[in-house]
């Protein structure tokens, strides 16, 4: 299972299928038509051959952020399948740069919902799968700007550091 915008989701199918070597990818997207261009898009740059061996892969769309919409995702895989081993978390939204002064609430609460809030109730969701199955592997996705900032997102950064200092560590307990 592969959560993330079609711009990331190539990657994240790419590294499930050949390092952990699954018979069957499940991917969400915020627009199933975003992932399918991600597929068109590395046949393009010569991935024919890796798009032809990866295992069977189906989309599903959901939005992240709605927790009926994740729910509803993971009884999709889980009817289909019986079980999801692998759970990566890529999903975010990147809006045009601006200085932290004109970011307006709306904006940074719509990035937070999808990075942040959105990784979490993907990551839930899965770990009590995993608390069932007895075995399950997440990797989420941050960004050197959750560690560094980045000029223009002060809203992105702020969660991928509330991600990765924050959310990460604690999962782990």
């Amino acid at each position: 299972y592969a959560a993330g915008e079609a711009k990331g989701v190539m990657d994240a199918v790419k590294l499930a299928a050949h390092s952990l070597s699954l018979d069957t990818i499940f991917v969400e997207a915020g627009e199933v038509d975003g992932f399918e261009r991600a597929f068109a898009q590395a046949k393009e740059q010569g991935a024919d051959a890796l798009v032809a061996s990866l295992p069977e892969v189906i989309a599903v769309q959901a939005d992240c952020s709605r927790e009926d919409e994740i729910d509803r995702l993971f009884a999709t895989v889980m009817d289909r399948y019986g079980r999801v081993d692998v759970c990566v978390c890529n999903a975010a939204v990147y809006s045009p740069p601006a200085p932290a002064v004109d970011i307006d609430a709306e904006r940074f609460r719509r990035i937070v919902d999808t990075n942040l809030v959105g990784t979490f109730l993907v990551a839930r969701a899965f770990l009590r799968l995993v608390r069932e199955q007895g075995s399950g592997n997440l990797i989420l996705i941050g960004s050197t700007a959750g560690i560094f900032g980045e000029e223009g997102q002060a809203d992105y950064a702020a969660t991928k550091a509330a991600l990765t200092g924050g959310l990460l560590p604690t999962l782990k307990n």
